[in-house]
């Protein structure tokens, strides 16, 4: 019985570590910090939420990613943003938009010795219309890593630059 339980330790450490190198990317986006979210804001046009992306943008170069995957990661966590935000919007507003940038940095200050603010750079924005009853499919969070957005939200990269 004793050896019978080893092995199957055994065959399960394997299988980890096997497994767990080929899915190292998507299982540190699960562990990324919480969104940053630096001003809601409301117009004309209705709520927009300005994501500062900074921090994943920081991990991804850090990991030498790919920008498409690490576009990817970022549009589903934009995603979340807006479906999170949307029942507490949707009593007051009729459109939300999520804005995601980041903080572009330059070249190391002499002075200060610290590195030097280029500007804020946006990726991309998430529109959708808000109304009354607002539900997403269960299994949006899937179709938003293969591309696909759920009904009635758009989205439009302005920059899939992701070099800091």
């Amino acid at each position: 019985m004793q050896m019978k339980h080893l092995l199957l330790q055994t065959l399960a450490l394997v299988t980890l570590s096997i497994a767990v190198p080929s899915f190292g990317f998507a299982a540190d986006a699960v562990n990324m910090p919480p969104p940053r979210i630096v001003q809601t804001h409301s117009n004309i046009f209705g709520a927009v939420i300005f994501w500062d992306a900074t921090p994943y943008i920081e991990r991804f170069v850090a990991q030498d990613a790919s920008e498409k995957d690490a576009l990817t990661q970022l549009e589903v966590q934009g995603l979340r943003i807006f479906v999170a935000h949307a029942p507490e919007l949707v009593k007051m507003e009729r459109h939300l938009r999520v804005v995601a940038a980041f903080s572009r940095s330059g070249p190391i200050s002499a002075r200060y010795q610290t590195s030097t603010l280029e500007g804020i750079q946006t990726i991309f924005t998430l529109d959708g219309n808000l109304h009354a009853n607002m539900q997403f499919p269960r299994d949006w969070e899937t179709n938003a890593q293969r591309g696909v957005l759920p009904p009635g939200i758009r989205l439009q990269v302005v920059n899939a630059s992701l070099k800091k």
